[in-house]
């Protein structure tokens, strides 16, 4: 995933390259005679932005298929207690 930050400081992942090599979404295959083949995706895109909220961090995960938002997550982080 490329990184970058945002307009508001948060941490933009962001996973919606060209070509293969580039960041994003791959499919990996391992045939029957153990040979691996991988194929760069391009129309499936990942974006996870994470930030500051409530004294926690919160990230967003969006997956879009074709520029079409598919899902999207919303996680909290927490800091571990003892």
């Amino acid at each position: 995933m490329k990184p970058s930050v945002g307009l508001e400081n948060e941490l933009i992942l962001d996973s919606s390259g060209k070509q293969f090599g580039d960041a994003g979404f791959y499919f990996l295959l391992n045939d029957a005679k153990h040979n691996y083949w991988a194929q760069f995706i391009s129309s499936f895109t990942d974006q996870l932005i994470v930030k500051e909220k409530d004294n926690h961090l919160q990230a967003i995960q969006t997956l879009k298929l074709w520029g079409c938002k598919v899902s999207q997550f919303t996680y909290r982080i927490q800091k571990k207690t003892k």
